[in-house]
């Protein structure tokens, strides 16, 4: 996948797309191409190596961890399948045949908000997990056993993640 979206960077119909923005706290100037909108109007995108990135107000920052992508969480907000046709939409426009599944980071962003501590979040999080493929749903199944016992959250979000495991575990 990685290789996919270097070539991508070397497009001509991707140049014309491109920002060069400061990483924060390293203050390097890197090449990115804004993909996505998040709903606290921040762009998402890809660096050059085919990192996921944030802009925000004093730069751009690598979602490179799983803690990094509490930046994105609000894209939550967003209908999951919107989403899908917006970052769809760049990768045609730069005639990449990059499956969006596979390079977005719909798992980390779901995992993020299933394991925020909010009743808010894993809601939203639910959502999107509900329009995610089983293989998609397999890597989130630690969050999901940590969110059917967790305190914090309702019951209805407990059953839900219940019923996501058990499902999950017919699968496997």
């Amino acid at each position: 996948m990685t290789n996919k979206i270097k070539s991508m960077f070397t497009s001509s119909s991707t140049s014309e797309k491109l920002k060069i923005s400061s990483l924060v706290p390293s203050n390097e100037k890197v090449k990115w191409a804004p993909i996505v909108k998040c709903n606290n109007g921040s762009l998402m995108g890809l660096k050059d190596d085919g990192m996921w990135v944030v802009e925000g107000k004093n730069g751009l920052f690598l979602l490179d961890n799983e803690d990094a992508f509490i930046y994105v969480m609000v894209i939550l907000e967003r209908p999951i399948n919107d989403v899908r046709k917006e970052v769809k939409e760049f990768f045609d426009s730069v005639e990449s045949e990059i499956d969006v599944n596979e390079a977005f980071p719909f798992v980390e962003i779901v995992k993020v908000g299933l394991e925020q501590g909010s009743q808010y979040w894993a809601e939203l999080a639910f959502k999107w997990l509900e329009e995610m493929t089983n293989e998609m749903k397999g890597k989130l199944l630690d969050s999901l056993v940590k969110v059917s016992i967790a305190k914090w959250v309702s019951q209805k979000i407990r059953l839900k993640a219940k019923k996501e495991i058990k499902l999950l575990s017919k699968l496997s």
